[in-house]
């Protein structure tokens, strides 16, 4: 009986000096120091458009395939409010990373109001993508995503299809 809690302990022991299996040499994102940066959208060219309404269903962030923190701040926007630039999401990047991977995903389906009616806008599965140096980030603290509503409304079966045509500025 003796050996056999003899061996446990030093089991016990031994688990504890290695870490239960954990790497020692683990290097997470949350271990090194950050920046915060911001991810808005600014609606332009709205036409006659008097609303549209559209929900971000997601933004997600990497650098070097790992990804980053991301606070979500606002998932439902009127693009046509020229002068917000609505605020998306804050994004945590560790020093030292070159450049951060992003994606603003859009929900299924939004509204819009215009002269000549109103209706829904089907958005399911669109998404911007892009990547920006960490130095362009640095000089505003912030990206902001320019869609040209114009362009990015098209009528489609008695609906309008957002397909995104956007400029992104730092």
């Amino acid at each position: 009986m003796k050996t056999i809690v003899k061996g446990l302990v030093l089991v016990g022991i031994a688990a504890l000096l290695t870490g239960c299996g954990e790497s020692r040499t683990r290097n997470t994102l949350k271990d090194q120091r950050t920046e915060v940066f911001e991810v808005r959208m600014l609606g332009q060219d709205r036409g006659d458009l008097s609303s549209a309404l559209l929900s971000v269903a997601s933004v997600t962030a990497s650098t070097r395939g790992q990804p980053l923190e991301v606070e979500p701040v606002v998932d439902t926007m009127d693009l046509t409010q020229m002068r917000q630039a609505w605020l998306l999401a804050r994004v945590r990047v560790p020093e030292g990373a070159p450049d951060v991977d992003f994606s603003v995903l859009f929900d299924d389906a939004g509204g819009y109001e215009s002269a000549g009616g109103n209706g829904w806008v089907e958005s399911r599965g669109m998404a911007i993508a892009w990547r920006a140096p960490v130095g362009w980030l640095q000089r505003n603290g912030h990206v902001v995503i320019h869609m040209d509503l114009g362009r990015s409304l098209v009528p489609h079966e008695g609906a309008m299809r957002l397909i995104p045509n956007a400029v992104i500025n730092y």
